[in-house]
């Protein structure tokens, strides 16, 4: 026969009161019920949280470099001894790295524009000298209309020009009433000055060779001759940008060969002085 799970339930209640009967009177002198068991054992002790870990130290910056030292700026060349055309030994590339720039009258030995033997001009700003007279001063009156004798053209000396010079020129104009005297074109680049005295005889030279000229009274160096007051007059050196110069003529004027220089130069610059009545 199949048991229930409800006949073992009731089979062992029988089973427990029976048990009961017999061993629980008071004759028996034991308790009545069973000590009750202990209680539940106590909850483990809960593992403490992992130490994190320190952040790490945060690296230092890089040290940066310290400038280096700035060049200490060269030292001015020498002023040359000298005047515009220096004999043997000097020049304007000086020494040990100096440049010179004549600047007395007629040069002594070892000074001048010139260059010395083996070396070359220094390139730089242009610049026009006379050893008959000083920037700003009075031209004496033998180069005017004024003084005795053939009224000469004054010595007239130049720095070089541009490494693209092709040949130089100069023109004389009297600024105080706005009159062109004298134009000389087509120095040669190798030569860097006129000496005192270029002929007026003719158009074209044969010192400097090929040089032509032109003036606002005939041919050659026309002096200056101011009609009342002391004038200004000008002498521009121009850098040519081109040998021969051309689209101009030995017939046409003054101004017309200083309006061509004006667009035809690498570089120009001008010495100026006084003439009085």
């Amino acid at each position: 026969m199949t048991m229930t799970r409800g006949d073992l339930w009731n089979f062992r209640t029988v089973a427990i009161l029976a048990a009961c009967a017999w061993g629980c009177s008071s004759s028996g002198g034991g308790p009545k019920t069973g000590t009750a068991g202990a209680s539940p054992g106590t909850a483990g002790i809960t593992g403490s949280a992992g130490t994190s870990g320190e952040a790490g130290t945060a690296g230092g910056a890089g040290v940066t470099g310290a400038a280096g030292s700035a060049g200490s700026a060269g030292s001015a060349g020498d002023t040359g001894g000298a005047g515009v055309t220096g004999t043997a030994g000097g020049g304007a590339s000086g020494s040990a790295g100096a440049t010179t720039d004549g600047s007395a009258p007629d040069g002594a030995a070892g000074g001048g524009v010139s260059s010395d033997a083996g070396g070359d001009v220094a390139a730089g700003p242009l610049k026009l000298t006379s050893t008959a007279f000083m920037e700003g001063g009075m031209i004496p009156a033998q180069y005017t209309c004024t003084g005795a004798g053939a009224h000469p053209s004054p010595e007239l000396g130049w720095t070089a020009g541009p490494a693209t010079t092709k040949g130089y020129a100069i023109v004389l104009k009297d600024n105080t009433n706005n009159f062109t005297h004298w134009a000389i074109w087509d120095i040669p680049p190798s030569v860097m000055e006129l000496p005192m005295g270029v002929p007026a005889t003719s158009h074209t030279l044969t010192d400097p060779a090929g040089a032509k000229q032109v003036s606002g009274g005939g041919i050659g160096y026309l002096p200056p001759c101011p009609p009342s007051g002391t004038h200004t007059y000008v002498f521009t050196l121009y850098a040519q940008k081109e040998l021969p110069l051309t689209n101009v003529q030995t017939t046409q004027t003054p101004d017309v060969i200083m309006a061509r220089l004006a667009t035809q130069n690498v570089g120009m610059t001008t010495l100026s002085a006084k003439v009085p009545h």
